[in-house]
Formats: C-alpha cells, structure tokens, sequence
C-alpha cells in the first residue's frame, strides 16, 4: 500500500494496512448495508487519505453458509474511480 495511488478493497482487517498510504492516497472501501462502520474513515482522515465508501450487496455462499459474498457492479466501482479522476 505504500506504493499505491488508489485501493480498493472490501471492509476488514487489511484495510489496517492504510497507515502505510502516502498522504492523498485514495482509498474507497466497499461496505455492506448491514454493517457500517466508521472506522477507516477515521483512520483515512487521521492519515490524510482522500476516503470513500460504496455499498455491496450480500449474496449467499453455496460453499460456505455461514460467510456471505459481497456482490458489487463493477461499473459503481468504476464510476467512483472516474469522479476522482482516475483512469482504470
């Protein structure tokens, strides 16, 4: 992360890992509707990151019940990305 202009990466324990970012890295994080936490919004803010959250959708895992996947549009994604003047 040390290295990196943008990420993007879902809520958890590897979002830590931000105080790594240069100051202006841009982060957007992809939450869930039913658990919203403030967390590393507070820590992009105490380290100076440009922050952002979309929100996934839950979807069922046929393989492992009892852990949801997050489904999200790519092209939310995307737009997000270009709002901030990324180029994917």
């Amino acid at each position: 992360m040390a290295d990196a202009d943008v990420v993007v990466a879902p809520h958890g324990a590897a979002l830590s890992l931000m105080f790594c970012c240069a100051p202006g890295t841009k982060l957007l994080e992809i939450q869930t509707s039913s658990y919203v936490s403030s967390l590393y919004a507070w820590m992009a803010m105490v380290g100076a990151l440009q922050y952002s959250a979309v929100f996934a959708e839950l979807k069922p895992n046929s393989v492992l019940p009892s852990m949801d996947d997050l489904w999200i549009d790519p092209q939310i994604v995307l737009d997000h990305l270009a709002d901030w003047g990324v180029d994917p």
